[in-house]
């Protein structure tokens, strides 16, 4: 997300949305993984 933030302004305006979409894919890929970890119980073991 980093890239993002620091992209839109170190590109000038008419390239904003580019950076703008790596801003978004982080946030997305993120809620993903979050999404996985709480679909399989956040480190709970099924074992034992």
């Amino acid at each position: 997300m980093m890239v993002g933030a620091i992209g839109q302004g170190a590109v000038p305006p008419q390239y904003f949305g580019i950076v703008e979409r790596f801003s978004v894919f982080a946030a997305v890929g993120f809620n993903a993984v979050l999404g996985v970890y709480l679909f399989e119980g956040f480190g709970e073991s099924s074992a034992g």
